[in-house]
């Protein structure tokens, strides 16, 4: 996954330039393009908004400075349509302080003018980096997610079979114990009793 992610089919990943300057957006197209990376351009942040409202961008690079409208602005709407897409800027001399409160709204990450090929590529790779790990972390936690139903079916009280009074207790004293999050549990009883499955019972419906 981590090497599909840094160079060896990014064809999947799609990425949003947007900048007023068109030689800057056809500059970080092209370098982009070499990594193999799916490239929108855009010189008109609105029409970039519109794009990405109908098609989410894995990752959009924007110019923090433009007539039609501030880098910040366009960075808190991006955010909105799309929180899970990834937004670099690309920021002048003058606008290090305003890069810094990008951050702060969202941005994952920027770079500065003028554009350099091998800053803008190592850039970019920290965020396919970061999207990767992202998206392992999301799929161990289905896959626990899962495995925790599975259990819980396996074990949880549902798993008893038992219409006795007692048995009827016991289960009724699972569910109260398993409803608590600060409850320490002691469970006594002779060998064979099923001391095991009622632990297991309380750990799964917790």
């Amino acid at each position: 996954d981590m090497e599909h992610l840094l160079g060896k089919d990014n064809s999947a990943i799609s990425v949003t330039i947007i900048d007023d300057d068109v030689n800057i957006v056809r500059y970080i197209g092209a370098v982009l393009k070499k990594m193999g990376l799916h490239i929108n351009e855009y010189t008109d942040p609105a029409k970039a908004l519109k794009a990405i409202t109908e098609k989410a961008s894995d990752i959009v690079i924007c110019d923090l400075t433009m007539p039609e409208m501030s880098g910040l602005d366009l960075l808190k709407k991006i955010k909105q349509i799309s929180p899970a897409t990834d937004v670099v800027i690309v920021t002048g001399d003058a606008d290090k302080n305003t890069a810094i409160q990008a951050l702060k709204f969202g941005a994952f990450d920027f770079f500065e003018k003028p554009v350099d090929s091998a800053q803008l590529k190592e850039t970019i790779k920290r965020t396919l980096r970061y999207r990767a790990v992202v998206h392992e972390r999301d799929r161990l936690a289905e896959q626990l997610s899962v495995l925790s139903e599975q259990e819980a079916k396996k074990w949880g009280v549902g798993s008893f079979v038992g219409k006795s009074k007692q048995i009827r207790e016991v289960i009724d004293a699972v569910r109260k114990v398993a409803a608590s999050n600060s409850v320490s549990v002691l469970i006594t009883g002779e060998s064979g009793t099923g001391k095991e499955l009622f632990a297991r019972a309380i750990h799964a419906a917790s």
